[in-house]
């Protein structure tokens, strides 16, 4: 039989051969739904090689830390994401690895980037020009291996990308009329955006200012949803607050996280203020500095403003015993201070948040430089599974090395990934600032060319609360707290190809 003869029977010999079911199977899918639907496909294919270049995954020392805090009875805190480490647990539990929160990483993404594609559709950008946005987002080394990360960071991205699509098509739909008319696609994008405001609490525990920025300003856009915008937000909140601050400790036993992280931020603050000023600083006060560090790390750590490493992770001399024996009084001096001097506190938390705003990174030795995880972990897994390490005889540690599908994919991957660490790449690639810039200019220019300035207030919500929540509260210059701005930056280029005659093709 020819190929021809085995995909089509002849007339009145049967159903319809595999050509045909193919043909109406795809005619039963939306022309609309399509392009999204071909975009996530094709971005899940790459995903997939740079999964199975990585498998199990990618790891840092935090993937480390959430696997032995896990997996060893009375360590488990709620310092990084409790829900990402349940994630991880359920895993381990079922099948022994870790590959498959990583799987389910890239198939979130894939599906994010697809729904992303249709919501600038429905705001006339072609997919000629945002499809091929999506895929390069996959494809470049520095977003592409993010994703196949341990990392809380990689979901949260995930729903910040889902949160940025909903919110544009929420507005699409005020635009067009149609959201007055309610129906099920409208109920499916209130979904997701519930879904990601939720999944924004609890894949990082400092996110809510980012919650209220973009909630506050959906509400401004799109007053006739105005009502469930608000319940949606209220307890996408709660429920992340009720979780931290009550049931993963007393109905799960997870230890809240000690006195000497919770006001890590506040101890960091007075390390700048004392750099700037030692003489705001009492003989009490000093005598307090002294006890958890020497003045000198205090001075040091101030200089280095740009990362609260230098304080709490390897300050000479440092003492977290201390630092939690002697929290009030270092909680009630920053208060003081903040009241006193609330010049050097806003000069700390902008040196902080320095990748929030800054396009360049900031001089090494004053750790301002941007922080890029390699994807080469060291052989003992950052001193784990080292003689004496948490890890050294835990049957898990091999699941966070590397097995991948075949060694030259992992070489491959890795040689990707640092040849775009060039220091002149930095910018471009791992530091989300320009990108936040690039996307206020597209929203601006559409918004003029189509006369709704509402498009710029929602389409740079996400990035402007990821920037303002940042600058508040940020620990270090990490590349990963960035990355949400790495995807939608990108994403909204096309708005500027978005044709007059709001042509959706």
């Amino acid at each position: 039989m020819t190929g021809d003869t085995m995909l089509e029977r002849p007339p009145g010999t049967g159903g319809p051969g595999l050509r045909e079911r193919a043909v109406a199977q795809h005619r039963r899918v939306r022309p609309s739904r399509r392009m999204p639907l071909a975009v996530a496909a094709l971005c899940q294919v790459v995903l997939l090689l740079w999964w199975l270049a990585a498998y199990p995954a990618f790891v840092s020392y935090d993937s480390v830390m959430y696997v032995w805090q896990v997996t060893d009875p009375g360590y488990w805190t709620a310092d990084h994401s409790a829900f990402y480490d349940a994630i991880i647990l359920w895993s381990l539990k079922l099948t022994d690895s870790v590959a498959p929160v990583v799987l389910l990483q890239t198939v979130g993404m894939s599906l994010g980037l697809g729904y992303a594609v249709s919501a600038l559709a429905r705001l006339g950008a072609r997919a000629r020009w945002s499809a091929p946005v999506a895929l390069a987002l996959v494809v470049l080394p520095p977003t592409g291996t993010f994703v196949v990360f341990l990392w809380k960071d990689v979901p949260f991205t995930i729903c910040g990308v889902f949160l940025f699509a909903a919110g544009l098509r929420l507005l699409s739909r005020k635009l067009d009329g149609s959201i007055g008319r309610g129906g099920r696609a409208l109920r499916l994008d209130l979904a997701v955006f519930f879904l990601s405001m939720l999944g924004l609490g609890l894949f990082r525990n400092s996110s809510y200012g980012l919650m209220l920025v973009v909630a506050t300003l959906l509400l401004a856009a799109v007053p006739l949803v105005r009502r469930r915008i608000a319940l949606l937000t209220a307890v996408a909140l709660a429920i992340p607050l009720f979780l931290n601050l009550w049931a993963y400790s007393a109905i799960w036993g997870i230890h809240r996280p000690p006195a000497y992280m919770v006001y890590s931020l506040n101890y960091d603050d007075l390390a700048v203020a004392y750099h700037r000023d030692p003489a705001a600083f009492s003989t009490e006060d000093k005598a307090v500095l002294a006890a958890v560090a020497p003045l000198t790390t205090w001075d040091t750590a101030g200089y280095q403003c740009f990362s609260i490493d230098p304080l709490t992770n390897w300050g000479e001399g440092w003492d977290r015993h201390q630092a939690a024996a002697h929290s009030d009084e270092l909680v009630s001096m920053w208060s003081r201070i903040a009241l006193d001097h609330p010049d050097y506190v806003v000069d700390a938390r902008l040196c902080r948040g320095h990748i929030a705003w800054a396009i360049w990174g900031a001089p090494a030795a004053r750790a301002g430089d941007t922080v890029v995880q390699s994807p080469k972990a060291s052989p003992d897994l950052f001193g784990f599974t080292a003689p004496g390490g948490d890890l050294e005889h835990s049957r898990y540690a091999d699941t966070l090395r590397p097995h991948p599908v075949a060694q030259p994919m992992l070489r491959a991957a890795i040689w990707l990934h640092d040849a775009f660490r060039a220091p002149q790449l930095d910018w471009l690639f791992w530091r989300g600032a320009v990108w936040c810039y690039l996307g206020y200019a597209a929203l601006a220019v559409y918004a003029r060319r189509r006369g709704s300035f509402a498009v710029v207030a929602v389409g740079g919500a996400v990035l402007l609360g990821l920037q303002l929540n940042l600058i508040v509260a940020n620990a270090a210059p990490h590349f990963r707290y960035m990355a949400v701005a790495l995807f939608v930056g990108p994403l909204l280029l096309p708005l500027l190809a978005a044709g007059r005659d709001g042509d959706r093709r």
